[in-house]
């Protein structure tokens, strides 16, 4: 698989499943085949992964196709691409599972950090400047702050989101709307799931939601083993 690039192409969307379309992840009940209009082209100078590395495939999302292709897409409209790996890849996404030297800790904890309750101390956002100017980090609390409480992150705290500001010529982006592109990764019964989106809000919402309507997506991708 080459490296996750967003880039669209236009296709016809097959609703069969051709021996280069059908997709193997170890340890998934079933393969995957992934309709054409989702297909990501592979581009010649991007290297391909390393030798041994888990097999997995990426796929393309509405927000990564202009208006007319859209309603044939298949994903919510705010998803740009993803990728698909095998579950035994996910890496924990709470505090306490990320290493000392991280970046998400160093940015946390190094001069420059800047952490900012919301939704009434249940989330908190992360931006350090000096670290890592571009991208903020959501963190969802395992107990909300009260009012007394130091802004800071424990260890069953769960990075929800990172997000950057993104160009307003960007895929997705009209007139303003959605103008913030934010990277998640979740789990599900057999496969990890890494995914972009395009949010509205700096905060994005419902991301519970938007992971539920994915995997609904997936599961129509599914095609049995014979």
């Amino acid at each position: 698989m080459k490296r996750i690039v967003v880039f669209f192409f236009s296709s016809t969307l097959a609703f069969g499943c051709l021996a280069s379309e059908r997709h193997v992840i170890k340890g998934a009940a079933s393969d995957f085949c992934l309709p054409a209009l989702n297909k990501i082209a592979d581009i010649p100078w991007v290297p391909s992964d390393k030798p041994g590395a888990p097999p997995a495939f990426a796929f393309a999302g509405c927000a990564s196709m202009p208006p007319a292709n859209a309603p044939q897409c298949g994903t919510p409209p705010e998803i740009i691409s993803g990728v698909i790996q095998p579950k035994s890849t996910f890496h924990s996404q709470r505090w306490s599972d990320f290493g000392v030297e991280s970046l998400l800790k160093r940015v946390v904890q190094e001069r420059g950090a800047e952490l900012k309750p919301h939704a009434g101390g249940s989330v908190v956002v992360v931006h350090n400047p000096e670290i890592w100017k571009r991208d903020w980090y959501v963190w969802m609390k395992a107990s909300p702050l009260t009012g007394t409480s130091p802004t800071q992150l424990k260890g069953e705290d769960v990075l929800a989101a990172t997000c950057h500001s993104a160009s307003s010529s960007a895929p997705g982006v009209i007139g303003g709307d959605k103008p913030w592109v934010c990277d998640r990764s979740t789990v599900s019964d057999d496969y990890a799931l890494k995914y972009s989106f395009r949010s509205a809000n700096i905060v994005p919402e419902n991301l519970e939601g938007l992971d539920s309507a994915m995997k609904t997506v997936i599961s129509r991708w599914r095609c049995n083993t014979e």
